[in-house]
């Protein structure tokens, strides 16, 4: 996977976007707070707007559009869960540099959370 870091990455709290090139569609992802800090997976897109600065301060949080919604690219069309799935696991490759301790979500975003961590695909802590 690849990604494009477009941020101030001026403070330890630093906001910015990452572009992550996942399987048929490059994802937009708003990351805040510190690199090094436990990850917070909120899915998806513009619905955490009004909190992420507040969590920033404590975790890094990592906020993905999902394929065909909001910045993201719309790709080859595959909107199934397993994709979506995929693209949470790239954007955590991406944007995950330790572990990640939350992950919350609605509806699909709430089912993305539940495979990787339920499959062993990616270790969740918490």
């Amino acid at each position: 996977m690849s990604a494009k870091e477009a941020g101030t990455g001026a403070s330890p709290a630093a906001a910015g976007t990452l572009d992550v090139q996942a399987e048929g569609a490059q994802l937009h992802v708003r990351v805040a707070g510190p690199e090094d800090a436990p990850g917070l997976v909120l899915l998806h897109g513009g619905m955490w707007d009004d909190h992420v600065d507040r969590w920033a301060k404590r975790w890094r949080v990592i906020v993905p559009d999902f394929r065909g919604h909001g910045r993201s690219e719309v790709g080859d069309g595959q909107y199934t869960i397993d994709f979506f799935v995929d693209d949470l696991l790239a954007v955590l490759d991406a944007a995950a540099d330790g572990p990640v301790v939350a992950c919350a979500g609605c509806r699909w975003g709430a089912t993305c959370c539940c495979v990787p961590s339920s499959a062993s695909r990616r270790a969740f802590e918490g």
